[in-house]
């Protein structure tokens, strides 16, 4: 057998997660909590895409992908690790693209 690779070796195993989740999230006390805990771990590369597709998949199976605070509780987590928007660069783009205010037609690539 092969040793782990390193990447490999940083990912998270959330199998006590996917067994809890499936067939029964509400009986093994699931919380959206840990759902989202789940989720934030594909965001920065931690999960198999097996564990993904699992987590994915228990989660449409029982319904728990369309619950409210699940819902909210990962979208947070994404937010959290959702790429940062430098704003004063896009305001300076924009701007030195002198369009007046409501006939801006594009072209935010500014090239020195």
């Amino acid at each position: 057998m092969a040793a782990p690779t390193q990447d490999q070796q940083d990912l998270v195993d959330i199998r006590p997660l996917l067994q809890r989740l499936w067939p029964d999230p509400e009986k093994s006390k699931v919380t959206a909590h840990e759902i989202s805990q789940a989720i934030s771990l594909i965001f920065v590369n931690k999960l198999s895409p097996v564990q993904t597709g699992s987590l994915l998949t228990a989660l449409h199976f029982t319904s728990w992908d369309r619950r409210a605070d699940v819902l909210a509780e990962t979208s947070a987590a994404m937010r959290r690790h959702a790429a940062k928007i430098d704003f004063q660069n896009l305001e300076n783009v924009i701007s030195s693209k002198r369009r007046p205010e409501g006939n801006y037609l594009g072209g935010l690539v500014s090239f020195p």
